[in-house]
């Protein structure tokens, strides 16, 4: 929940604010991304900061999504908010804008790493998530099953694929209403998908968090998927 929410607001939060960026300071996001890329998991490359501005959001966005790039939620931190501690108080201010209550979702990072100050539960997952499906752009990157990055470094390309059954056609647990989502895995909380489906005008939220263990490995994401699907269901036989 905590890391998945974490990446959830990241992108709706530069989608919103992204066209304030500063991008000039270079030197200081390079040093960043190293630090970033040595101290805790990531997906994304340092060398993208030398890419055009505009093609560097989109990266981030995408990274986020569906690398999972720990890197990418910091780096987006520093250039919205110039801090990683600034874009957490943003993040919270942000929630509770929401009508959500600090008691029962509060942040203390950009990454959803562990801290027991750093929690949330499944309405106010769903509550974000509702909001933020008000976003066209917020719909395409989390719809997304693959972005590919061009660089001096990557010069045919390099695909970052999507790990969510629920939006590709080739797996078993494919889903067709399914609109996309996000999934996390901070050890001490387990896994978490949040999804949303669209069918016959209505848009449903899906919120599984911590399901149990089905198959002996903690990132494997079945039952929380499965889990998503029964709440679809259920709720569009509802409506």
């Amino acid at each position: 929940g905590p890391a998945t929410i974490a990446g959830i607001i990241g992108i709706i939060l530069i989608v919103i604010i992204g066209q304030n960026l500063n991008l000039n300071a270079s030197r200081t996001f390079w040093v960043l991304f190293i630090a970033v890329y040595v101290t805790v998991a990531s997906l994304l490359p340092v060398w993208v900061l030398l890419q055009p501005r505009d093609y560097l959001s989109s990266f981030l966005l995408y990274g986020m999504m569906i690398a999972s790039g720990n890197d990418a939620a910091q780096a987006v931190a520093v250039l919205v908010s110039g801090s990683i501690t600034e874009y957490v108080r943003l993040m919270n201010n942000f929630v509770e804008s929401l009508g959500i209550s600090s008691s029962t979702t509060h942040f203390t990072n950009v990454t959803g790493i562990h801290d027991v100050n750093h929690f949330t539960c499944a309405r106010d997952l769903a509550t974000i998530m509702s909001y933020c499906l008000k976003n066209e752009t917020f719909r395409q990157i989390i719809a997304c099953q693959e972005y590919t990055v061009y660089s001096t470094f990557w010069p045919d390309g390099t695909t970052f694929t999507s790990k969510y059954d629920l939006i590709d056609s080739t797996k078993p647990l494919y889903y067709k209403p399914c609109i996309g989502g996000k999934s996390g895995y901070p050890s001490n909380a387990g896994r978490s998908f949040e999804g949303a489906a669209g069918q016959n005008d209505l848009t449903m939220v899906g919120i599984s968090l911590n399901p149990p263990d089905a198959n002996g490995d903690p990132k494997d994401y079945f039952e929380a998927f499965t889990d998503t699907i029964r709440l679809f269901k259920y709720g569009f036989l509802q409506y």
